[in-house]
């Protein structure tokens, strides 16, 4: 399994520094192969790393994270092929955005097996860190933003009041991800690189509450036969991958619920994830959400199809515009019913024998 590992920062934050700590003290005994472009921080000492077993792979081409994506695709397939690595450290450019990195390198490990893309951090100059936001913007909001985890670099040189002032500035873009204080030097590679992996620890918790969640449905349909379970479900948030996105297929595959309703997500002005970088186009993610509805559609008709032939106690609440069934009617859990029968049961509850059924109803007549 080769881990990826993305350690992004404006120049001069200490990325470097950082990376070479990660080597001698977190990462020894590991294939490691570090990936650099050349508008990255000044590259680390070869004869450091040749000493350490370490591969260099310069990005001469380029900004990884601007239109070279199809280029830095090609050479990070060339290097796990070449170096089948524990692991991969990619820093890229200090101007550039780390959502494109991160949609780069997950690219690649959507297409190979035993690759994950382990953690993506930020590097920050705690004595910056509000002329950076100030002067570079939408640039390192987004490296905060989309950060698994932020490590302040010179912490040690800033007083308390200051410190926390940055912290707060840091949390306001970002606030999940673990913020680290502590001077470098009171710290070992190795606690760094816990807190760098701290995110496969809430995998782990979102997997189990999967886990729990898919436990309770097959309980609480054990105890009621009967029940009709209906969910909202968004594709493409900011910062979906298609990986992502085809787990939630799954899991309402798994699940099979009577009905959803769906969406595309769709930007709210005034809302936080309005603000989100959103690489992923459109009309990609429209192929994600009719995978979707293919699959819910599927298990509707299905689910309905079972119905044929029973008799069901409905509320028989409006009119239709179809002639051939004029009535509509709702069952216990909802379901609706199109049916033929007199008008005078508007309002009332009726038997209602199944008689037929599609995706999204059920047919049938009074009793």
């Amino acid at each position: 399994m080769t881990k990826i590992d993305i350690i992004s920062g404006f120049l001069g934050a200490g990325k470097t520094t950082l990376i070479k700590k990660l080597i001698e003290e977190g990462l020894k005994g590991q294939k490691v192969v570090l990936i650099e472009n050349e508008f990255g921080e000044i590259g680390i000492d070869g004869g450091f790393l040749k000493e350490s077993g370490i591969q260099i792979n310069e990005m001469n081409s380029g900004c990884i994270c601007c239109s070279l994506v199809g280029d830095f695709n090609t050479a990070l397939k060339d290097v796990l092929e070449q170096y089948t690595p524990d692991r991969i450290i990619i820093e890229p450019s200090g101007v550039g955005k780390l959502s494109d990195v991160m949609k780069a390198v997950q690219k690649v490990v959507d297409a190979e097996e035993n690759v994950v893309l382990n953690s993506h951090i930020t590097v920050a100059d705690a004595m910056r860190a509000k002329m950076y936001l100030k002067n570079f913007g939408e640039f390192y909001r987004n490296q905060v933003e989309f950060a698994s985890a932020v490590i302040l670099s010179r912490s040690q040189n800033v007083k308390e009041d200051k410190l926390e002032k940055a912290v707060a500035l840091l949390r306001d873009i970002n606030g999940k991800c673990p913020i680290v204080t502590t001077p470098w030097e009171e710290l070992s590679g190795a606690q760094l690189l816990e807190v760098m992996e701290g995110e496969n620890d809430f995998a782990k918790e979102l997997m189990e509450a999967r886990a729990k969640y898919l436990e309770l449905i097959t309980y609480a349909r054990k105890v009621m036969p009967d029940l009709v379970l209906t969910s909202d479900v968004i594709i493409g948030f900011p910062g979906e991958t298609e990986a992502e996105a085809m787990e939630t297929v799954e899991l309402v595959r798994q699940v099979e619920f009577d009905a959803l309703f769906t969406f595309i997500f769709s930007p709210r002005p005034g809302t936080p994830a309005a603000k989100m970088d959103d690489p992923v186009p459109r009309s990609e993610k429209q192929k994600w959400f009719d995978t979707l509805c293919a699959v819910q559609n599927d298990i509707s008709a299905r689910l309905h199809a079972r119905y044929v032939g029973q008799t069901l106690r409905v509320l028989v609440d409006g009119r239709t515009d179809d002639a051939r069934w004029p009535l509509s009617a709702r069952t216990a859990g909802g379901r609706l019913v199109h049916l033929v029968g007199d008008e005078d049961a508007l309002g009332q509850y009726r038997q209602v024998r199944i008689t037929d059924s599609n995706t999204w109803a059920l047919f049938g007549e009074m009793v």
